[in-house]
């Protein structure tokens, strides 16, 4: 399916939504899987978001956010993020807190745009508890403030990735554990 974006929405009502698969799109715009605002007790749990591409929508450069995502027992696996300044946003919600267990696995995230000061892999809000982040690729190929992780959570495992953030080379991380930033070398085709 080709969409502008997607966002899933928990339930305002106990039990909370749940076991949710979102799987091989074309999403040229941002996404989302968490409450509708600030102030909606909309529970998010057991979601698998897999195979998904993300990328900017026609005479865009880049896009600002690619998945946004409040809840417990996420699964992230198997998606590309291309253009995408901050590909994954684990966030914390006013009324259902913070996230948990949120695992990322196998994807791919590249940018070479500069179109605002700061560009990551994957982030995470305050209190998230249970990340695991483990077999991504993420190419920083841009000046802007690029990390591959920022604030995962204190309990968190980052194991086997492979940034590449040359604008930031005490960042860059290789799965054998060394940090020199080398270049993977991967194309901007354009050719999705």
């Amino acid at each position: 399916v080709m969409v502008g974006s997607v966002t899933v929405r928990g339930s305002s009502k106990r039990p909370v939504s749940d076991y949710v698969l979102v799987q091989g799109n074309l999403l040229m715009q941002w996404a989302s899987v968490h409450p509708q605002n600030d102030s909606r007790e909309e529970w998010m749990r057991h979601v698998i978001w897999e195979r998904n591409v993300h990328v900017p929508y026609d005479g865009q450069a880049s896009i600002r956010n690619g998945l946004n995502v409040n809840g417990q027992d996420i699964v992230i696996r198997n998606n590309i993020f291309y253009q995408m300044r901050r590909a994954i946003t684990i966030e914390t919600h006013s009324v259902t807190g913070a996230s948990r267990n949120i695992h990322v696995y196998q994807n791919t995230h590249y940018i070479d745009q500069d179109k605002d000061s700061t560009h990551y892999f994957c982030a995470a809000g305050s209190g998230t508890t249970g990340a695991m982040l483990t077999n991504n690729l993420a190419v920083l190929h841009s000046n802007a403030s690029s990390s591959g992780f920022t604030s995962v959570g204190g309990d968190a495992v980052v194991t086997k990735n492979y940034i590449y953030a040359p604008s930031r080379t005490g960042l860059c991380e290789r799965p054998d554990g060394g940090t020199s930033c080398v270049d993977p070398e991967l194309m901007n085709t354009n050719d999705w």
